[in-house]
């Protein structure tokens, strides 16, 4: 792939914002297919609500995610996709009143810091 641009940044950075816009992209066509495939197999009105919150809202959170990686200097040892997939084998439940998250593992606790998260343990 050849990248042609007018600007004096890096190549790497370059490379970043045309992922991030590529990125950007492809939510907004999958959220405009989902819109476009109307609403018919959701059962009720609420159930719509919810679907086009988090259709709506995953774009904006993606983007942060994505640029909290980059400027934590994460992006160029692992992409987005592979941050959140680690990040998802973090469980929470709830037990009585008390909220239990299962043990982190080291890459998941590095991968929290390096993102300016607070552990979720400390956060119970």
């Amino acid at each position: 792939m050849i990248l042609l641009t007018t600007s004096d940044d890096k190549w790497d950075v370059v490379l970043q914002r045309y992922r991030q816009r590529n990125d950007a992209e492809t939510d907004l066509r999958t959220l405009k297919t989902a819109l476009e495939g109307g609403v018919r197999y959701l059962s009720s009105t609420e159930s719509v609500k919810g679907m086009l919150c988090v259709e709506f809202v995953a774009p904006v959170l993606r983007t942060s995610l994505l640029n909290r990686a980059r400027d934590a200097g994460l992006l160029h040892k692992m992409w987005l996709t592979d941050i959140i997939d680690e990040m998802m084998k973090l469980k929470i439940a709830r037990i009585g009143e008390t909220w239990r998250l299962n043990e982190a593992t080291k890459k998941q606790r590095e991968l929290l810091k390096a993102l300016g998260v607070d552990h979720p343990v400390d956060a119970y």
